[in-house]
């Protein structure tokens, strides 16, 4: 197997520094559809997405060091172009591809850069960018238990990761335990109430749970619910992307009376929703990781329900409506008002299963270029999202001994007749390219051709 470098998490380092050794390992692509200040450790992997390191401040690009190593070989791009062209043809999609020197901005290679085409996945780089430009991503997710007059209270801020017993401190699925939160409540209750009554506050996260347009678009088994809180989103299995149970509130709520009563507590009829009244007292909590880390997360495995959750709580800070298209379009405004080129961007959710969803390659690598060039130093952390060729994510067992292994790190997209990819590569010679390519409209069964014929396009970039 070749060994490529990880592009490293320190972009000036990254623009500067030899390569890292890097192992490429076969991790399963679990979701449809530049990292850490350490080499990759030569490990296999944990089924689920290891923890990001905190996403803070970052160097920015040193501009003079980007411009040392040659610019990718005109001829040899376009080669490569035509033939992922002809592949396209012949499934009878569309295709639109802009790729562009990291450092300098000038286009290397464009093809229908301007045309809108539906990104799936790839919607959630804007999310992604918006998020950490416009929230505090070292806040966390709180659940807490309150007591009134014989009831118990219990309330998250949005907490979608919730383990139903204990919490998992090297886990980002599974950090806080509703089991925990129990143990901590009871031990608080004894000598005071001996039998309660269970009461869920769900007035933190408001709007419709649930895009009306999974079920005609049949993506619904893809997300679970914007809400307030729940296991493991509402998974059966928390390594199993789909098939989520669409009341989870209510199964959260149930764990946790009966991990209450296990823990001695008599808990009296059946768990209600209400507020929480003024002048309950707080009993215990448990937090969630951060939300840095809940963001890598989102981006490594193309969570589509972190997206549209962490795209509700933007819209509330952006003062748009709780709801799904409300939501993604005041995330366009706001990154366009940023300087993102946003010409012929049309988002209707902020995960990329709407398949009405339409944007461009041009604006992609503008969004990624606005993340790494630009001033705001919290949005150089983007990198640490992105999926890495041959490494892990839903790139994990893709472009495995090839000249992309390691070199490229990027936003998978994937829905029917649609397959996308966005992100930054390294070519062989050391020069950092911001690169999109988006496909739509392909017949059903050509979807895995197309998809194969773009990893061979991102090694032939490569080798440019």
């Amino acid at each position: 197997m070749r060994s490529p470098a990880l592009i490293p998490v320190t972009l000036t380092a990254a623009l500067a520094a030899s390569a890292l050794v890097y192992v490429g390992l076969d991790i399963a692509d679990v979701a449809p559809g530049i990292l850490t200040t350490q080499p990759a450790a030569q490990a296999d992997p944990p089924p689920a997405p290891p923890a990001a390191d905190d996403l803070g401040p970052k160097d920015p690009v040193d501009l003079a060091a980007a411009k040392k190593a040659p610019l990718p070989n005109q001829d040899k791009l376009k080669a490569a172009l035509a033939e992922l062209e002809k592949t396209v043809k012949a499934a009878k999609g569309r295709l639109g591809v802009q790729i562009s020197d990291l450092a300098t901005g000038k286009s290397q290679l464009s093809f229908h850069a301007g045309d809108a085409i539906t990104p799936a996945s790839t919607t959630k780089l804007y999310t992604s960018t918006a998020v950490l430009a416009n929230l505090d991503v070292n806040k966390r997710f709180q659940t807490a238990t309150y007591v009134k007059n014989g009831t118990v209270y219990l309330k998250s801020d949005g907490d979608l990761m919730l383990a139903p017993d204990k919490g998992d401190k090297h886990s980002t699925m599974g950090y806080a335990g509703l089991g925990d939160l129990a143990q901590q409540t009871a031990k608080a209750l004894r000598g005071k109430y001996d039998s309660v009554e269970v009461k869920v506050d769900d007035t933190a996260i408001t709007g419709p749970e649930r895009n009306p347009v999974w079920g005609p678009q049949d993506t619904q088994n893809y997300a679970g619910n914007v809400t307030d809180m729940a296991i493991y989103q509402g998974r059966p299995d928390p390594n199993v992307p789909k098939g989520f149970n669409q009341n989870p509130q209510a199964e959260a709520a149930s764990k946790f009376a009966a991990a209450l009563k296990n823990a001695g507590i008599n808990v009296r009829g059946q768990v209600g929703f209400e507020k929480v009244p003024d002048g309950a007292d707080e009993l215990a909590k448990v937090q969630s990781d951060t939300w840095a880390k809940q963001l890598q997360y989102l981006g490594k495995t193309s969570d589509n329900t972190l997206s549209e959750q962490f795209c509700r709580i933007l819209a509330a800070k952006l003062g748009a409506p709780a709801n799904f298209a409300p939501a993604a379009a005041a995330m366009t405004k706001n990154l366009a008002d940023a300087g993102v080129d946003m010409k012929n961007v049309k988002l209707n959710d902020c995960s990329g299963l709407n398949a009405d969803n339409k944007t461009t390659a041009a604006s992609l690598v503008s969004l990624l270029r606005h993340d790494l060039t630009g001033k705001d130093r919290k949005l150089y952390g983007i990198v640490d999202d992105l999926p890495v060729a041959a490494w892990d994510g839903t790139l994990g067992n893709r472009q495995i001994d090839t000249a992309s292994a390691g070199q490229v790190r990027a936003k998978t997209g994937s829905l029917s007749g649609v397959r996308s990819l966005a992100g930054i590569a390294r070519t062989n010679a050391g020069r950092d390219l911001v690169f999109a390519v988006l496909i739509d409209n392909c017949e059903p069964g050509a979807v895995h051709i197309v998809r194969n014929a773009i990893d061979k396009f991102m090694a032939q970039v490569v080798e440019a």
